[in-house]
């Protein structure tokens, strides 16, 4: 019995013993508690107030030293799939360190959904996707946007008008603000700058830019030509007719023209406009003489145009040709897209139409509507109306074997081939709680350089919904 006594009371003992060393004293006790949280692509740090502080420094990766007098900081705007470290040091009046602690966190992959929209108080509409899937840019009566897709952050332009955007967020478009016709510019980052266009007419009266290559280093456009209204024609409209084709290098601040080719149709009695530029520099242009539209490639501003598709009968008048102002490259350049025209019949006959400069083919889609877009490996988005219409968009996927008269929704399409269901999403411009929403009334008016982000607009009662589809984002359950 006193030996089981003698046990119990160890036992007693050492318990109490382990009590005493696992409480810590007011001496030892932790003052302070440093976190960081994840909060889309913000860090959120924030720690419990340190005795004899002063303020406190946060310093995240290599980058400077923040000071604060508060117990919280965000680091905003931070890269997604990215892991990140913050220091952190609570400093005295003397400018010494008497708390620190270090602590890294990651921020994970943005969860994007499948389909997003913005409807800018502007009324502006998409004109352009970047080649990167970043940027999106338009306009309408003289007012325009940029959106910003990794950020979804849309910026209204007062009196611009944006028509395309390189993948650094570079736009270019026509600038309303002293000339309400509007005249060639380059938005970037807020700043506008005016194409100084002098050394070519002295009244520049309307102009514009209206592509940029992705590395947003060269732009083309055109101007009016005001000179070609008096009584002595300037020299260029003799050459050109009363729209002139330029070229500006924004790296060089300088303009050029690019070079002439073999004009079929006369000299000096129509306009000839550049519409589109491709990532290496070769040019779309569209001759607009005689009341007739041809499209125009430069493999560079140095040599003659060409044309991409056109037929004459005997005695030289144009029978069938492609062309058109709102025709464009492909992301790439390889295709040129849009409408070509049958002029034997009275009216003209229009054909949704695609152009292969790889292999010269050109392949037409039946007589009604346009190609609105294309991606570079063959998807092609048709709509069945006039420019500025839509009812439903359809899709051809030419690399897959897609016949030209086969003509598939995109509401379709995108099912079978993502697994996106487009009904399940719901636009803000709806009026009914319970209406899903459907592409009537929608166009494709672009496409990432890869395909995976479609660019679209809906035309409404109370202006434009412009709206992406990110064939990788997170469809609507």
């Amino acid at each position: 019995m006193k030996n089981t006594i003698k046990l119990l009371m160890c036992a007693l003992f050492a318990f109490a013993f382990a009590f005493a060393s696992c409480t810590p004293n007011e001496e030892n006790k932790s003052d302070f508690n440093f976190f960081l949280s994840v909060k889309g692509n913000t860090i959120v740090a924030t720690w419990s107030a340190v005795d004899g502080s002063a303020y406190y420094e946060l310093q995240l990766n290599d980058n400077e030293a923040v000071k604060t007098n508060k117990l919280i900081f965000e680091f905003t705007e931070l890269s997604y799939n990215t892991t990140y470290t913050v220091k952190f040091n609570a400093i005295n009046a003397a400018g010494e360190s008497i708390k620190s602690d270090e602590k890294s966190i990651e921020i994970g992959a943005r969860v994007i959904p499948a389909y997003r929209e913005w409807t800018p108080t502007n009324g502006a509409s998409a004109m352009a996707i970047s080649n990167n899937g970043r940027y999106v840019v338009g306009g309408y009566d003289h007012q325009g946007m940029i959106i910003d897709l990794d950020t979804d952050e849309m910026t209204l332009t007062e009196a611009f008008e944006l028509y395309d955007v390189s993948d650094n967020g570079i736009a270019v478009g026509s600038y309303h603000g002293d000339i309400v016709d509007g005249v060639a510019a380059v938005w970037n980052n807020g700043e506008i700058k005016v194409v100084d266009l002098s050394n070519l007419t002295p009244n520049n009266k309307m102009s514009n830019l209206t592509g940029i290559t992705p590395d947003g280093t060269y732009a083309v456009g055109w101007y009016w030509d005001w000179d070609s209204t008096e009584e002595t024609p300037s020299y260029l409209s003799t050459i050109y007719g009363s729209i002139i084709p330029f070229c500006y290098d924004l790296e060089k601040d300088k303009i050029t023209l690019p070079k002439e080719g073999n004009n079929l149709f006369g000299r000096g009695s129509g306009a000839m406009s550049l519409t589109a530029v491709a990532p290496d520099r070769s040019i779309l242009g569209c001759d607009q003489t005689h009341n007739i539209m041809v499209d125009l490639i430069w493999e560079n501003e140095k040599t003659g145009y060409e044309y991409t598709k056109l037929e004459t009968d005997d005695e030289g008048y144009l029978t069938y040709g492609m062309g058109d102002t709102n025709n464009r490259f492909s992301p790439s350049g390889r295709y040129v897209y849009g409408i070509s025209s049958t002029y034997t019949e009275t009216p003209q006959i229009n054909h949704p139409t695609i152009y292969d400069r790889t292999t010269k083919e050109v392949t037409l889609f039946g007589n009604m509507g346009y190609v609105s877009a294309m991606t570079d490996d063959g998807v092609v988005f048709l709509n069945d109306a006039p420019y500025g219409w839509g009812t439903t968009v359809f899709v051809v996927d030419t690399a897959k074997g897609g016949e030209p008269t086969e003509w598939e929704s995109l509401e379709d399409w995108i099912k079978r081939e993502y697994n996106i269901d487009l009904a399940k999403f719901e636009p803000s411009t709806d009026t009914e709680p319970d209406t899903t929403y459907e592409l009537d009334g929608s166009i494709i008016v672009g496409t990432s350089a890869d395909g995976r982000k479609l660019l679209g607009i809906t035309s409404t009662m109370s202006g434009y919904v412009n709206f992406v589809i990110d064939l990788d984002g997170v469809p609507a359950e």
